[in-house]
């Protein structure tokens, strides 16, 4: 029992890919269009720390199975199922956006934490990177791959910092944004300054193609 646990910990890790990863990840040609961004992989994932640890965490959860808020992901994912496969992320979107938005200080009595989807339920609020993992892991659950979504962190000057879930989808890249109802296609949608991107498989800065040296330089 205890070896099938430590398989499933290790299949389950998805920090596993990056650390066994030699070729710097290659960032979507798709997202990178519409965003008109220049993407810079990062060998180094130390200054993502809350990712990784994030990560982690939501690994733990898998394992534990019998947990509550496991459970309660899982009948969420599942609520989710029961409806057209063509409704999955307009749901996802939906569903997820009625928790309320807090912040990190006010739930966690910290500055920046990145709370797992089941924290963010246990919770029942978050802030924008939390809504944007939850909904990474709810279409991850629904079967879309990894490599076809990332959490996009920018500058806007109406809104300063923010971060949003970008997925690739037959439709294109659409942003799921917990400040709007619906997703929204990525070339109707102001991004003043980029930050940074980062999914399971890759963590890149990102630079409009005129400045590629911004982050290098710092």
């Amino acid at each position: 029992m205890l070896a099938a646990l430590a398989i499933a910990a290790v299949c389950l890790n998805p920090l596993a890919a990056l650390s066994r990863a030699h070729v710097p990840p290659q960032f979507p040609e798709a997202i990178s269009r519409s965003l008109a961004v220049h993407a810079i992989a990062l060998a180094d994932t130390r200054p993502f720390q809350k990712w990784n640890d994030m990560l982690k965490r939501w690994a733990q959860h898998n394992v534990s199975r019998d947990s509550s808020e496991e459970k309660t992901w899982l009948d969420l994912i599942e609520q989710f199922r029961e409806l057209p496969k063509e409704m999955w992320l307009d749901a996802v979107h939906e569903v997820i956006n009625t928790v309320p938005y807090r912040s990190d200080m006010a739930v966690w009595h910290r500055d920046d934490y990145w709370a797992s989807p089941q924290e963010f339920l246990e919770k029942q609020a978050g802030d924008c990177e939390d809504f944007a993992i939850a909904k990474y892991f709810a279409l991850r659950e629904l079967g879309l791959a990894p490599e076809r979504m990332m959490l996009v962190a920018y500058q806007n000057a109406s809104i300063g910092y923010h971060i949003v879930l970008i997925a690739n989808t037959d439709a294109g890249a659409l942003v799921l944004d917990n400040r709007l109802s619906r997703p929204v296609p990525v070339a109707s949608y102001a991004i003043d300054m980029p930050l940074f991107a980062v999914s399971e498989t890759g963590i890149w800065w990102l630079t409009r193609p005129e400045e590629p040296k911004r982050f290098l330089e710092g």
